[in-house]
């Protein structure tokens, strides 16, 4: 079934309205008694069958001015049919709809009654609202293949799975070769690429100053505690500050050791790394994090770790297990001497039994620490134990990548062919890579929270951009996201989903749709049987692909909006030419002349019929504007008024005219 009109009694935007979308008849709702009401149809005159192709049942429009209430129609109507949506969907409108398979219809309305017309339940049809637009206020239209949906806090996630989507779209050959029959030049990228972020040391040294001090405070009280009550011989004052800093280093003081390990050249030295060797500059990035986080570690029952050992361990992954200790034995002295259990020191690689181990010794730990304190810390251990664990799988995903025949090695980074990619392996990644970077960066600035810099070879325009965020997003959902059955009647409300398209792919934007979506729907196991597509926008480029009774018009008034009557709204849009189109007066009113140039030529007009209020007060520039003006009725009105203004300026200029003419016929070119 196909919705074909919508009856709107009582709404914030509209009046009682009533909307046709271009079915097989033309509906007319009328009120009959309370909530009664009755529905004449007759036949549309202009309804082709089978117009659109196999799987779309109707294309509609729904066209305005910005404000006019296109998002507030899709709005009401993902409410009412989205099985995503859960938000109140009492709603004063009638919903009709047409069977495909036999010429009947039935309804759907929560109010109201339509007698002897079967009503239809809401689960038998299903909305997908799509808008390219990130915008709080699109929150409320739960859609998972709407761009606000997949969006967080946080740009660089919201990128990363905008790649995953891709990704995901463009190893389906069959579809993007079917794309690029409409599309020339579909934005396809082949090769990914993944270097280490370049990072500024200021930022972490930033970090260091405003957390340091107070961090400090807590680590010379307790150490100096930890010697006076065990070692009395040295607790002179002296050797107290000689021991604690043989074990404690300022964190600015382990960054720069640090970054000692992995010198660069003195062109890059503000930053972590020069970007040459790709593990080297990965692995500093990593150990800088741990350094900044290291600072917010701090409790009172914390124990020292030398970090000596840190800068003398032989490799990464060394360095990482005393990393690990560190951490643990900083936060709690106590938990790191149950957790070791006879053992020399923790390993990393034994996250599961320490997990465990963590957990079952709640008995041992009775009675030592405070309840509130003992909470506390056996979450920040059991986070430290994860957070180490996900940097060893960090790791071991890369060498998987360096090692797989999908990648290329570069200096300074790996270059990827998605086609030969596992995609799984590759979302795994970046799940892991997530984790951390929320777990480890969110004490520098945005700019420096990113350890990777994962992108395509090629840069894509904003077109290009929201042409495969469109088609990748509904790929994504369809194929992968969907949690509950497909249901046969499928409307996509698609809300200014060409923003950013160059006008030769506003052309195609409907021939595409209609042709890609049925091979789309097919490749489903739980097939959808119907498709309908609605979509708005306020520019008429598109409409000349859409039958003027599939057009609804919104038109902004000053307190509400108006549903045009056919007599009022535009005649032409199916095959129509688009000058006629931006001709009428719904979509540019005063001409189709821009306001600047429009302005420029109402004072060029007050300069040449003596008006003083012109801002033109030179003859001078009143012919330059003539001259670059392309309108050639209105450049020879006005050169009219002009040499009817200044008589001997058209006695030169019949002189100049001259003098060219003269020495072209001598072979000269002679640029005026």
């Amino acid at each position: 079934m196909r919705l074909v009109a919508i009856y709107t009694k009582d709404h914030f935007l509209f009046s009682e309205s009533l909307v046709n979308l271009g079915g097989k008849y033309i509906y007319n709702i009328q009120y009959k008694q309370e909530n009664k009401y009755e529905v004449i149809r007759t036949p549309n005159s202009n309804y082709i069958e089978n117009f659109w192709s196999n799987n779309i049942s109707l294309v509609s429009a729904i066209v305005g001015e910005n404000g006019a209430g296109k998002t507030s129609v899709f709005r009401n109507l993902n409410k009412i049919f989205s099985p995503y949506d859960r938000q109140d969907r009492m709603f004063d409108a009638i919903f009709i709809f047409e069977n495909l398979l036999e010429d009947s219809y039935c309804y759907f309305s929560e109010k109201f009654e339509i007698d002897e017309v079967t009503k239809i339940q809401r689960n038998q049809i299903e909305t997908i609202y799509y808008s390219p637009v990130i915008d709080y206020d699109l929150t409320d239209i739960n859609s998972p293949i709407s761009l606000i949906y997949h969006y967080s806090d946080s740009i660089s996630t919201f990128y990363l799975q905008n790649i995953q989507r891709h990704l995901f779209f463009l190893k389906n050959t069959e579809l993007v070769e079917n794309l690029k029959k409409s599309y020339d030049h579909f934005p396809f990228y082949e090769k990914l690429i993944i270097k280490a972020n370049s990072l500024y040391k200021d930022d972490f040294e930033k970090v260091y100053i405003q957390t340091t001090i107070g961090n400090n405070f807590y680590r010379v009280r307790n150490d100096l505690m930890e010697l006076a009550k065990y070692k009395p011989y040295c607790f002179s004052s002296e050797d107290a500050v000689e021991e604690y800093f043989n074990n404690h280093k300022g964190v600015q003081e382990e960054l720069h050791e640090i970054w000692d390990i992995y010198k660069n050249s003195e062109e890059t030295s503000h930053l972590l790394h020069d970007g040459k060797d790709f593990k080297k500059n990965l692995e500093v990035n990593l150990l800088s994090f741990l350094v900044i986080n290291d600072t917010f570690t701090m409790n009172n029952d914390n124990g020292g770790y030398d970090f000596n050992k840190i800068l003398e361990a032989e490799n990464f992954t060394d360095k990482l297990h005393h990393f690990f200790n560190k951490y643990i034995i900083q936060t709690s002295k106590f938990f790191y001497n149950v957790l070791l259990n006879g053992k020399d020191e923790l390993n990393i690689k034994d996250s599961e039994i320490l997990l465990e181990e963590l957990k079952n010794n709640n008995n041992l730990i009775k009675g030592k620490i405070s309840g509130f304190e003992k909470v506390y810390i056996n979450e920040a251990i059991k986070k430290h134990i994860i957070i180490f664990k996900n940097i060893l799988d960090f790791i071991e995903q890369i060498n998987q990548f360096i090692d797989d025949d999908s990648t290329t090695e570069f200096e300074g980074g790996l270059e990827i062919d998605i086609q030969k990619l596992d995609l799984e392996a590759f979302n795994k990644f970046i799940k892991t890579y997530e984790f951390l970077k929320d777990e480890l960066t969110d004490s520098l600035p945005n700019k420096s929270r990113d350890i990777l810099e994962i992108r395509s070879t090629k840069k894509l325009s904003t077109g290009e951009k929201a042409l495969i965020d469109l088609y990748s997003s509904i790929y994504d959902y369809l194929k992968a996201l969907r949690d509950h059955q497909y249901n046969e009647n499928c409307i996509f409300l698609l809300d200014e989903a060409d923003l950013g398209f160059h006008p030769e792919w506003k052309k195609r934007y409907i021939n595409a749709l209609t042709t890609t979506l049925p091979i789309l729907i097919n490749s489903l196991k739980d097939k959808i049987k119907n498709i309908q597509i609605i979509f708005a926008t306020h520019d008429p480029l598109t409409l000349s692909d859409i039958p003027n009774t599939n057009v609804v018009y919104l038109k902004k008034e000053p307190a509400t909006t108006k549903v045009l009557s056919e007599g009022e709204k535009p005649t032409k849009s199916f095959g129509a030419n688009i000058t006629d189109l931006l001709a009428d007066s719904f979509f540019i009113k005063d001409g189709l002349i821009g306001d600047f140039a429009k302005e420029k030529i109402d004072y060029l007009i007050k300069y040449l019929n003596g008006d003083e209020s012109s801002l033109i007060t030179d003859k001078i520039e009143a012919k330059k504007i003539i001259d670059i003006i392309d309108e050639p009725v209105l450049k020879y009105k006005l050169e009219d008024m002009y040499f009817e203004k200044f008589p001997e300026e058209y006695n030169k200029e019949k002189e100049i005219e001259e003098l060219m003419r003269k020495a072209q016929e001598l072979g000269l070119n002679i640029q005026r």
